[in-house]
């Protein structure tokens, strides 16, 4: 095969536009999806043939479920007939990608070139390879990957085309070039090594391990030219070639290296590139089990570390590296004949001579089931393990022949006999209430257990044994290696010195032997030591005539003394000192609302006698679980301890204080609550808010500690912040929450009632308070403010008179305002034109009047006007509004005087209440009461009660 298609790739940057390819306005020849152009002069029949290969191949590809790139422009691809040198076609693909990422976001294919002179099989084959490259193009997702050009990619294109077309290409030169024994990594772009490797490819395909969308995703989608899924797949591939593949309908087969097994083993040191292998033929002496190791990081087609059987002769083994990194390895096989047998487990009796043995046997690295011969004895073996006893067995080696079938299996048993060694210190010093065990080392060096007779035998004291053994005479099994052999003891009352013996018979008339010494001892008390603490007393003892000191720990102050040497107790011995004892006192020192401290004084003493020998005490103390020291001191002597306690305060005022939880080491401290009082020395208002200044007295028995202060009987100061807006300081002392208020700041507001048009209006602004006011009050009219008044209420500044001018007539709310107080008030600003009172000059008593004071303003808005009502019997001020009435009446007669006032502005009226009496003037005379009055005018008088003749008209009967 000497043609090759090929991809050729243009690459565009996401912002980029596709460079268009010119091509001959009208096709020469037209399909379904493809346009071909005939630029050679190849002719319509074979711009037809061209088309029809590459219809099969984009019919195989999108029929086996593989996505393809489509044309840059247009529905159809643009295909162009050339001259091509050594190529028989070539893919232009295109991609777009973002340049921060390298991620692809579009692939396309501007133009497919074909070469002339192609027929049949190899037109085929280039056409399949050449649409190939254009579903890889779909598949691609990362630029660094499609201009790295690496070797899979023609490697995909030349075995997915061989697999589906039916015709392969480079393929069997994968095996010419040996190419498994090189990392395929080492070569890229158009080498013809890239195409050779489609038989890897093609080996996916056909042996259904990859479908063909599998192989271009798997190949294409990573983001690096060294690919996971190739990788791993390859290294299969390479298992695969051991026995070898089929490539359109021949095998084909590695390169063997032959190696034959002389004796039980072969190695070989191996070097291998990255994603390679080496193959064997291994020729083995007979059936049989094989183990193969391999160092290094190497897989192989078959087991490694684990033995199995073989039932031919030979071996094919292939070992592959499956790291893209050159390594080294040295493998090792090793054969073992087919009939194996060992020892598990047994006995050997010396004393009887007997062996019984447990074995394992194995054929063909299975276990035997069935009839086996051991030493000539038939033996039944079931799932690989059989018993067998022989007799008249000595020390020494034993040879034992294990036959199965054909097959005989030899090795030798070695039975040695036991060493022994002391475990137990000797000689063994003991009173008369020692007693303990003799421990022994036993060497078992056979495979085999050994069961005998042991035996002790104890020193003399005349007639009688020192020792009493439990069990001096036993049969005992001691297993392969070491183990122990144990004779418990106690002394039979007295102990002289003398000499006891310990047997082990291994044989009728034979066995090993070892003696001990026993000697009498004594057991002195040099010292002890007491620890509250652990609550455990240390005893210093002495043990002759062995001059051994020894430290023994008891539990409290009394108890046995058991005296331990090695593994035996040399005797025991009644043990007591007195106890300690402990005397607390405490008062209280500092007072805190969570805690309190209290100083401690500890008296430590004994009660008791003291012992002959020297005693220590060790003392730690802890109160409520608090660590205040200890001391360390004789028997006789009285120590002391002080401390100060910080223990945590609750409601109680009494509290218990117990030293290391013994309630015999208790006391108790009472607590006395301090009496505060709180006094405000100063309260300063400020725009930000107000700085408090407060007086602290305390006062109790203690020393108390009061917002961070430790005080005792006194007072001091304490200054506070509170925000705007913050009326109350709430004091929390601790032992108590106090509140605080600010003193009422009083605000007043002061304008006259009516200003006159266009005068000025004169206001003031005044605080009364107990507090310190160095803020602004902000001054608005009619909501809108004005300006600000600064008050200091520390330099005397309580009032500020302010004027204003308003700019239109009418009523004005003048409000003055602060975060600690507001007030407001109302004045008119209006121009005025009189007042007057309207009111009957004349009412009988008993009737009222009705008086209407007149406020002639400009505008019109409601107003006060100020009346004084001086007469019968009254003297009243008031400010009524203007233009209302007011009605008044008396029964006697009186005369009233109503003064309106507005401003400068005033008018008064004057009413009289009388009774009124009618007269006629000049009656000629009377007849009974009636008058007699002449013919003519009649005229008539109307007079008050005081005889004066009434100053205005008279209504009488209407008239």
């Amino acid at each position: 095969m000497t043609m090759r298609g090929k991809l050729s790739l243009l690459i565009i940057v996401l912002a980029l536009n596709i460079v268009a390819v010119t091509l001959l306005a009208q096709p020469t020849y037209s399909s379904t999806h493809f346009d071909v152009y005939d630029k050679a002069g190849a002719g319509l029949a074979y711009a037809q043939s061209i088309a029809n290969a590459l219809e099969s191949g984009y019919s195989s590809l999108t029929g086996a479920g593989a996505s393809l790139a489509p044309p840059c422009s247009g529905t159809k691809y643009n295909v162009t007939i050339v001259s091509l040198s050594g190529e028989g076609g070539e893919v232009r693909s295109s991609f777009f990608y973002d340049p921060s990422t390298g991620r692809i976001t579009k692939a396309c294919i501007s133009y497919i070139l074909m070469a002339t002179g192609l027929s049949g099989s190899t037109l085929n084959h280039i056409a399949y390879h050449e649409m190939v490259h254009v579903a890889q193009a779909s598949y691609y997702q990362y630029i660094s990957v499609v201009s790295s050009y690496p070797w899979y990619v023609e490697a995909n294109a030349e075995g997915v085309s061989s697999a589906l077309s039916g015709v392969c290409g480079w393929e069997p030169w994968y095996f010419s070039y040996s190419l498994y024994t090189a990392n395929p990594y080492s070569y890229s772009d158009g080498n013809t090594q890239s195409y050779a490797y489609g038989a890897f490819f093609y080996w996916l395909i056909k042996s259904g391990t990859a479908s063909v969308p599998d192989t271009l995703s798997g190949s294409f989608s990573g983001s690096t030219t060294n690919s996971d899924w190739v990788n791993s797949n390859y290294v299969s591939f390479l298992l695969a070639l051991t026995k070898g593949i089929g490539i359109c309908g021949k095998t084909y087969y590695p390169n063997y290296q032959t190696a034959t097994l002389t004796g039980n083993s072969w190695t070989a040191s191996l070097s291998l590139d990255g994603l390679s292998a080496a193959y064997y033929k291994i020729t083995l002496p007979a059936p049989g089990t094989v183990a193969i190791t391999a160092t290094g990081n190497v897989k192989s087609n078959l087991q490694l570390s684990q033995p199995f059987y073989v039932s031919n002769s030979s071996l094919i083994l292939a070992i592959v590296n499956p790291s893209t990194s050159s390594t080294t390895s040295e493998v090792t096989v090793t054969y073992s004949p087919p009939l194996m047998a060992r020892v598990i487990g047994g006995v050997y009796k010396p004393l009887s001579g007997t062996l019984t043995l447990q074995l394992s046997i194995t054929y063909a690295n299975q276990p035997v089931t069935g009839t086996v011969t051991v030493n000539g004895q038939s033996v039944q073996a079931s799932n690989g393990q059989a018993t067998v006893t022989f007799s008249n067995v000595a020390w020494g080696s034993f040879h034992i022949d294990v036959s199965y079938g054909s097959d005989t299996y030899s090795f030798d048993l070695a039975l040695n006999k036991p060493t022994l060694s002391w475990v137990t210190q000797t000689p063994l010093y003991l009173t008369g209430n020692g007693y303990g065990s003799i421990v022994l080392s036993i060497n078992n060096p056979s495979q085999v257990a050994i069961e005998t007779n042991v035996a002790a035998i104890s020193p003399m004291n005349g007639s009688t044994a020192v020792l009493a053994f439990q069990n001096p005479n036993m049969t005992v099994t001691f297993p392969p290696g070491q183990s122990t052999l144990q004779f418990s003891f106690n002394v039979n009352g007295f102990v002289s010195q003398g000499d006891g013996y310990i047997y082990i018979y291994t044989g009728p008339n034979d066995k090993l032997s070892t003696s001990f010494q026993v000697k009498p001892a004594t057991i002195s008390i040099l010292s002890a030591s007491y620890d509250t603490s652990m609550d455990k007393t240390n005893i210093q003892v002495a043990v002759q005539p062995a001059g051994i000191t020894q430290s023994i720990d008891i539990k409290g102050t009394s108890g046995s003394l058991q005296v331990k040497l090695s593994t035996y107790t040399v005797g025991t011995l009644a043990f007591s000192i007195p106890s300690p004892n402990v005397v607390l006192q405490a008062s209280p020192q500092i007072v805190a609302p969570l805690w309190f401290t209290a100083s401690l004084q500890a008296t430590l003493t004994v009660s008791g006698q003291c012992p002959s020998f020297p005693v220590d005490y060790r003392i730690q103390l802890k109160i409520n679980s608090t660590d205040m020291g200890g001391k360390v001191f004789k028997c006789s002597e009285t120590a002391s301890l002080s401390n100060t306690l910080n223990l945590t305060k609750t409601t109680a005022d009494t509290y218990t204080l117990v030293a290391n939880n013994n309630p015999a080491w208790a006391t108790k401290v009472r607590i006395w609550l301090p009496k505060i009082q709180v006094s405000l020395k100063k309260w300063t208002v400020t725009d930000n808010g107000s700085n408090v200044v407060l007086q602290v007295s305390v006062s109790g028995p203690h020393r108390y500690l009061v917002l961070g202060r430790i005080v005792s009987n006194e007072s001091f100061e304490v200054s506070y912040y509170l925000p705007v807006g913050n009326k109350t300081l709430v004091l929390d002392t601790g032992f108590e929450k106090m509140e605080i208020n600010m003193p009422p700041i009083v605000l007043k507001v002061y304008a006259p009632e009516i200003v006159l048009r266009p005068y000025l209006v004169n206001y003031s602004l005044s605080i009364n308070t107990n507090a310190t006011v160095k803020a602004r009050i902000k001054i608005l009219l009619n909501g809108t403010t004005i300006g600000e008044a600064l008050f200091d209420t520390e330099k005397n500044i309580s009032t500020v008179k302010l004027t204003t001018v308003p700019n239109a007539p009418g009523a004005y709310v003048l409000r003055g305002e602060a975060w600690f107080a507001r007030n407001e008030t109302i004045f008119l600003y209006v121009s005025i034109n009189g007042v007057k009172v309207s009111a009957d000059r004349f009412r009988l008593l008993g009737t009222n009047t009705t008086i209407t004071a007149y406020l002639f303003i400009y505008p019109r808005i409601p107003a006060s006007i100020n009346l004084t009502i001086a007469g019968c019997g009254l003297y009243t001020f008031k400010k009524v509004p203007a233009n209302s009435t007011i009605s008044l009446g008396f029964t006697e007669p009186c005369t009233l005087t109503v003064k309106a006032q507005v401003l400068n502005y005033t008018d008064q009226a004057t009413v009289h209440w009388d009774l009124l009496n009618l007269y006629l003037a000049g009656p000629l005379g009377y007849m009974g009461a009636e008058p007699v009055i002449g013919n003519g005018t009649v005229r008539a008088e109307a007079r008050f009660s005081n005889g004066t003749l009434v100053p205005g008209k008279v209504t009488v009967n209407g008239e």
